[in-house]
């Protein structure tokens, strides 16, 4: 079994919680390292250093991995910030034992319900194989297939046309990069940074000249065309109707 050490000081008092918690996770089964977990499951680069971990953000700053899986660093760029809910970091002996830490990071819904944010993402800290239908780290869908399909959460925006939009597209704000998520979007009637006049003219419109027509850019014919072609066609009847009514001249008589 491997054990991951923390920066973290445990209290003695806290000691036998943690040797029953030990007691009962299987021998056989190895523990990943839980802010290694979340900070790859977010798309962010994770690095060990002599006697920490870092997680590399997308504005390339470098928070410290446990902190940020706490939640007391880098909110702006946790789980709970991009789905749109509050993040806090609690005292809560029963949720945070399993990281082996008193205090831990939860998401605060609108309502109040508070959940532990690797709960709320369904991550697991087991390590896992390819072919044991669990799609966990280092799985993904290119990777592993058959545990991770497309349209998976499996921190890779993987860009297939399924009918599902992939949900680390949206989380890493790339869903231009899967045309499942393009369609979720297109018809809000705001042109999204991701969208154009050809995978969805309903939301950016059309150049002149178009109309967007079943979400294509379509080219309108001028109505002064139509109007040419009117005059002609009348024109053409009215001489065919003068035509018509033309009486014959008489026959030229000799004398």
């Amino acid at each position: 079994m491997r054990i991951y050490i923390y920066k973290k000081k445990i209290h003695m008092e806290k000691l036998p919680f943690i040797l029953i918690f030990l007691f009962f996770i299987p021998i056989t089964k190895a523990a990943l390292n839980p802010a290694y977990v979340y900070c790859t499951a977010l798309g962010y680069k994770f690095e060990y250093k002599e006697d920490y971990s870092l997680c590399i953000l997308p504005n390339g700053k470098e928070a410290d991995a446990w902190q940020f899986l706490q939640g007391k660093v880098a909110q702006e760029y946790s789980y709970c910030k991009l789905k749109g809910l509050e993040i806090r970091t609690e005292k809560n002996p029963e949720k945070c034992l399993r990281f082996l830490l008193d205090e831990c990071a939860f998401c605060v819904f609108p309502n109040g319900t508070k959940i532990e944010v690797t709960e709320l993402m369904g991550l697991s800290f087991e390590e896992t194989k390819c072919g044991d239908g669990r799609c966990g780290l280092p799985e993904n869908y290119h990777t592993c297939p058959q545990d991770c399909p497309s349209g998976s959460y499996d921190g890779l925006c993987d860009g297939v046309a399924d009918g599902i939009c992939d949900p680390d597209c949206i989380d890493r704000g790339i869903p231009e990069k899967d045309p499942d998520c393009v369609k979720i979007f297109c018809g809000n009637r705001v042109c999204e940074k991701w969208e154009n006049e050809e995978n969805c003219c309903k939301d950016c419109g059309c150049p002149s000249g178009f109309n967007c027509i079943e979400n294509k850019c379509t080219k309108v014919i001028s109505p002064i065309f139509y109007l040419i072609i009117f005059l002609v066609i009348s024109a053409l009847v009215a001489i065919v109707i003068l035509l018509s009514k033309r009486k014959p001249s008489p026959p030229y008589e000799s004398s």
